[in-house]
């Protein structure tokens, strides 16, 4: 609590939720036209030789792709879909609230800058969030720069929305090797492919969306296909449509549907240690708002303070890479607002240079 003298009067600021959105109006990574007509992410050599040479302490090897579910039953299901957020996301999320079920959403970078409340959504109704790079591109087709590129600044967009960096991502069109495996791990990721194709992708705005996807799943329940994930859509609203069909077909036959994360039994979806100290000791993305209610909690900050200057302090940038990678621009500019009372009952809005304020002299 703190006494602000205002006149005669005197305010009392009684620091409660704060609330920041990412304003990603803010920054707009740059693309190039490839021959083939793609829009590529331009890439930064300055990046790939820090994810390269540093991080011994927390580098693994890459692992193999995942799969399959792993347990902790055999009638587990691992229902998840790509290419969100967009049109078909609310129809999903509208379904597994009803059921109080939750799958896997492998969000887009550029898709999750226009439709950041759709993500938000989903992570606070436990739905596991993860990466499907910024611009959707044929990883083994791209350079390393971009491929590290693609995967940064995906990550840091769903960072800038729910606050944490995933550690596993699905690659376009499965397209990866051991390059593209070990570029990922470099930043902490490990790739999550499929073990059953619903075809909805080939089928999007088409009558026969609506008879291929059930008969496919049809066919393999009937076949007792268990501890399967499933690769589905929710770009367009007849493919989150169709997969809400598909999920009662699973429900019926007895299968129990399961983010990636509980069906092969990792509690740690988040702990990407490698992204944070990216950012962390770039200096690029200091403030810890995010876009979730956050308690004002002077104690939190200054662990979170604290965990900041020792990361940096671990981490060397040289001078040519510290320059090259201010070029990342973010979105730490967000707009931090909160409610404060007087000690008459009626209340104003304290910016955020009061914010900051409060923070130093708490």
């Amino acid at each position: 609590m703190l006494l602000i003298p205002i006149g005669l009067a005197v305010v009392v600021v009684v620091p409660v939720a704060v609330r920041a959105k990412a304003d990603f109006s803010a920054w707009t990574p740059s693309t190039v036209t490839a021959p083939n007509g793609a829009k590529n992410l331009v890439g930064n050599t300055a990046w790939t030789a820090w994810f390269k040479n540093g991080n011994q302490d927390l580098r693994r090897q890459a692992q193999p792709e995942i799969t399959r579910c792993t347990g902790p039953t055999s009638n587990v299901w691992g229902a998840s879909f790509d290419d969100g957020p967009a049109e078909g996301t609310p129809v999903l999320l509208d379904y597994f609230d009803k059921k109080n079920l939750q799958a896997t959403f492998w969000v887009i970078g550029a898709h999750v800058a226009k439709r950041p409340e759709l993500l938000l959504r989903a992570y606070q109704s436990g739905h596991q969030i993860g990466i499907h790079t910024w611009t959707h591109p044929r990883l083994r087709e791209i350079s390393d720069d971009e491929i590290i590129a693609e995967l940064v600044y995906s990550a840091r967009a769903v960072y800038a929305v729910i606050g944490v960096y995933p550690k596993y991502f699905r690659p376009p069109y499965g397209n990866v090797d051991d390059r593209v495996r070990n570029l990922a791990a470099l930043v902490g990721m490990t790739s999550v492919l499929w073990s059953k194709d619903s075809q909805d992708w080939q089928n999007t705005h088409s009558a026969s969306l609506n008879t291929v996807v059930p008969s496919n799943f049809r066919t393999w329940l009937s076949s007792g296909s268990m501890l399967d994930i499933s690769l589905q859509h929710d770009l367009e609203q007849d493919e989150g449509q169709v997969a809400v069909t598909a999920m009662n077909m699973l429900l019926d036959a007895g299968r129990v549907i399961k983010p990636l994360s509980e069906c092969i039994g990792d509690d740690t979806p988040y702990d990407n240690p490698i992204l944070s100290r990216f950012f962390e000791a770039s200096g690029l993305y200091t403030d810890r708002w995010g876009t979730n209610d956050f308690e004002f909690d002077r104690n939190a900050l200054s662990s979170a303070t604290s965990t900041a200057i020792a990361s940096i302090s671990a981490t060397s940038f040289n001078t040519a890479t510290a320059t090259a990678t201010q070029t990342l621009v973010v979105a730490a500019d967000a707009v931090v607002k909160t409610e404060t009372k007087s000690s008459t009952g009626g209340s104003v809005v304290v910016t955020s240079w009061l914010i900051m304020l409060l923070v130093l002299l708490f």
